[in-house]
């Protein structure tokens, strides 16, 4: 089956031997539908990150240089 790696030929066979179509439709569905949970989260995730980047200040480099500890 072209669209497996073959390394996974095993598992695919056994899968496609013990399971009914239904079933393995079924875990599709639900495998897709969590992907798309996660995109969503994800993007959310990173939408809030984004927003705090652009609100904070980063000090010019001369100032982090002076403000930097003396050891």
């Amino acid at each position: 089956m072209p669209q497996f790696f073959k390394e996974n030929n095993a598992f695919v066979t056994t899968v496609l031997d013990q399971l009914n179509t239904e079933s393995i439709e079924q875990y599709k569905a639900e495998e897709r539908s969590a992907m798309a949970y996660r995109v969503a989260v994800t993007r959310f995730r990173l939408m809030e990150l984004l927003n705090i980047m652009s609100r904070d200040t980063v000090p010019s480099r001369k100032t982090a240089i002076a403000d930097r500890p003396v050891k």
